[in-house]
């Protein structure tokens, strides 16, 4: 039967009209609560990205349960406590960052209140506190103060020491290592700068077995320790370790380092452990250049360019 069939019937006409109309009601309410959500989630992020790491910054020090520190009453580690705000009353107005007490303080324009007390925030980070509070000043749906550690912050991350040029430092030759190397004395330093004491040194089997398995991944053998041992010639370790590092062994220790972050293997491991039949020649490969000391930047554009 069509489904306007006897649609002149004022008593179906109506039913009809009403079921529709239930049916529109429900897919807008529907659609709206997911815009809503997912609006909720899109001003959430925006805190966590660019507002807590400001307030974790410059204000947690003054304001934050975490740090045991509400002056004024504010705190702002927590949903309740932004909400509530503090002595001075409301701390955002949502929608209105010009009636919001935050962007009064950050704007630097009244000379009883000025925050952080420090000095100004950045234009970038003024920016990013007036898109939230004008898009509503969203929140994370927490409810007790959160114990935070710090968050990613690339302009910090830039001054971390991995990130600085290379630099020459000349380490001064100290009166507890006359001849020693580099590295000795600059670890020998920082020893003592952490009033930590020096390990004594270890007899000559003992360093033997270290560097051996340092370099090889194996213990020496009986002969090369009594060789090692007996021998008082003055450059007797520095021999060792040139024999080691010319040894075919050193590549196998040091290479599978870098085959494991290849995730390497000679199958797929599975059920039926399909064979990889030429998988061999890029181990052999990076074995090879691991002895052959090919300079870290050749190796990483051989293998970008499959040759």
């Amino acid at each position: 039967m069509p489904l306007f069939s006897n649609s002149n019937h004022p008593v179906k006409t109506f039913a009809l009209a009403k079921w529709l109309l239930s049916l529109l009601l429900v897919a807008t309410v529907t659609n709206e609560g997911l815009a809503q959500v997912q609006q909720d989630e899109k001003g959430v992020a925006f805190f966590e990205t660019h507002i807590r790491p400001i307030f974790f910054q410059h204000c947690y020090t003054c304001h934050a349960d975490s740090q045991n520190k509400r002056e004024g009453g504010l705190v702002l580690d927590s949903k309740a406590g932004l909400e509530m705000g503090g002595h001075r009353g409301e701390f955002v107005v949502p929608h209105d960052a010009g009636a919001s007490l935050l962007w009064r303080a950050v704007q630097y324009h009244d000379a009883e209140l000025q925050m952080p007390p420090a000095a100004p925030l950045p234009p970038e980070s003024l920016h990013k506190i007036q898109q939230w509070i004008e898009m509503g000043a969203p929140l994370p749906n927490e409810t007790t103060p959160s114990s935070l550690t710090a968050p990613s912050d690339p302009e910090a991350g830039k001054s971390h020491w991995a990130f600085q040029p290379l630099s020459t430092v000349v380490p001064l030759v100290t009166e507890n290592h006359p001849s020693a190397s580099a590295i000795d004395v600059l670890v020998d330093t920082a020893r003592q700068q952490n009033q930590l004491a020096a390990a004594p040194l270890a007899d000559r089997a003992t360093l033997l077995r270290r560097l051996t398995l340092l370099l090889h991944g194996l213990t020496p053998t009986p002969s090369e320790l009594e060789q090692f041992v007996n021998d008082a010639t003055p450059d007797a370790y520095s021999r060792v370790v040139d024999r080691l590092l010319a040894s075919p062994r050193f590549g196998e220790r040091w290479g599978r380092h870098w085959l494991d972050l290849a995730r390497y293997a000679d199958s797929n491991g599975a059920d039926e452990n399909f064979l990889f039949r030429e998988a061999w020649r890029y181990r052999n490969w990076v074995l090879s250049a691991w002895n052959e000391d090919v300079p870290f930047d050749r190796f990483t554009e051989l293998q970008i360019a499959g040759d």
